[in-house]
């Protein structure tokens, strides 16, 4: 049943896609032609049917036919629902928005031997949405240290920023 809904919302997608695609090749008009294209064959239809329903309105083959269509309709109206209710999925996990992973990388600093270290600064990436640093609402900045003192040997070196 999960997978007769994913198909429902495809089709919604087609038919979007399809009217987008109108719209851009031929602007407003383009695109009310494709929604024409998509929906008029079955809206003609379902016209022409309820058309030749309502002129047979007292026939008793029409009686006969809603009074065995009214349980059925109900029932399925009722399977439906159980079916919507069972397959939604009422965790909070399923309400949770996750956020972006952020990834901090020191920036490579330099100094002569015996003098104090520069002020160490990072690069922060991973941003979605075009975000940045100053936008995203993210606080408080990351902190940069390294074992490496003034007069720390130089056969030591490169010295790891953390």
């Amino acid at each position: 049943m999960l997978n007769h809904s994913a198909d429902r919302t495809a089709r919604f997608q087609r038919v979007l896609i399809v009217s987008l695609i109108g719209w851009k090749v031929a602007g407003v008009v383009g695109g009310v032609v494709a929604m024409l294209a998509m929906s008029g064959p079955s809206s003609l239809l379902t016209y022409a049917v309820a058309h030749a329903w309502e002129r047979f309105r007292d026939a008793p083959w029409r009686i006969a036919i809603q009074r065995g269509i009214a349980p059925v309709t109900v029932g399925l109206i009722l399977a439906s629902g159980y079916v919507l209710t069972r397959t939604v999925d009422q965790s909070w996990s399923a309400y949770a928005i996750t956020g972006a992973t952020l990834t901090v990388s020191a920036d490579n600093k330099s100094r002569e031997y015996g003098d104090a270290n520069p002020t160490f600064t990072a690069t922060i990436t991973g941003f979605q949405n075009s975000e940045t640093l100053a936008t995203s609402g993210v606080t408080g900045s990351a902190a940069c240290s390294s074992a490496a003192t003034a007069t720390s040997s130089v056969a030591g070196s490169p010295y790891p920023i953390t």
